[in-house]
Order: C-alpha cells, then sequence, then structure tokens
C-alpha cells in the first residue's frame, strides 16, 4: 500500500485526467505506480534500519513526508508512461518530479531531512553531539560532549 492517493499525483500531473475518456492512464494504473514507487522507498528507508511500516497513526509527520515523495516519484512514471507511448525520453515535466523525488528519498536516507516521528533511521549527528552533554559522571559534574553543534567536519 502507498503512502500517498491518486489525487495526489493528479495535482502533480494537473493536465493529466486520470480514468478520463481517452486517458493513457486509469485510476487502478496509477494505483498500481504508486504501490511501486511505496515499495522502492520502503527499501531504501529498511537499508538505512528504519522502523517499517511507517503509518499514519503512529508517524503523522513521517507519513505526511512520506506521502509527498511517493507522489512525486509516482507523478514522474506516470508523466513518463504517457509520453513513452509517443516521444520517449521528452518529458521536462517528468524530469523535474523524478529530480525532486530523488533528492529528497536520498536526504532522507542520507540523514539530511529528518522523517521526523519515524523510530529507526540513520544517526544524525546532532544526536550525537546532544548524546552525552546531559549525562553526569560518577562524582555528580556533567560530561563533556564527544561533539558539539558548532564543530566543524
Amino acid at each position: 500500500m502507498g503512502y500517498c492517493e491518486v489525487a495526489d499525483v493528479q495535482r502533480l500531473n494537473p493536465q493529466r485526467d486520470y480514468g478520463g475518456t481517452g486517458s493513457a492512464l486509469n485510476n487502478p494504473d496509477i494505483q498500481e505506480i504508486i504501490d511501486d514507487i511505496a515499495r522502492e522507498i520502503d527499501e531504501r528507508l529498511r537499508a538505512v534500519r528504519f522502523t517499517l511500516p511507517i503509518v499514519l497513526a503512529d508517524s503523522p509527520i513521517a507519513s505526511a513526508m512520506l506521502s509527498v515523495v511517493n507522489a512525486l516519484g509516482a507523478a514522474a512514471i506516470a508523466e513518463d508512461s504517457v509520453f513513452m507511448q509517443s516521444i520517449p525520453d521528452q518529458s521536462t515535466h517528468g524530469e523535474v518530479l523524478r529530480e525532486q523525488y530523488q533528492g529528497l528519498l536520498d536526504q532522507i536516507c542520507g540523514g539530511t531531512l529528518r522523517l521526523g516521528d519515524a523510530e529507526g533511521g540513520p544517526l544524525y549527528i546532532s544526536d550525537i553531539a546532544m548524546s552525552g552533554s546531559s549525562e553526569l559522571k560518577e562524582d555528580g559534574s556533567e560530561r563533556e560532549p564527544f561533539f558539539t553543534r558548532d564543530q566543524v567536519f
């Protein structure tokens, strides 16, 4: 099951009428594309140790972000599918959508964009920096953090 709905993909490709008369793709086609992209997203998330499934009830922030990522990926595939029937690799709009999709997915999996309330995932440098600052040594004094937020790498 995907993270977004057919209507989300439709909003990103407003010039297309999925399921309309003469439409190259209908709603079941788009839903299949959404599900394929969601599986791709899940594979990438699993690879960087996110706990799956990420569902709206448990993780509303992460679900909303993944909805956008899923819709961008599905819209890119849908747009490319329309153009493949006439002129392959000619959809500038599809290319932009694909670049946005890939960019957001890379940021999430690379640890530069947080999925907010999702469990697991890559380790963020800010988490490491703060991990030792509130702990106390045996004598009651605070530990020095291993990293600081202002440290340059």
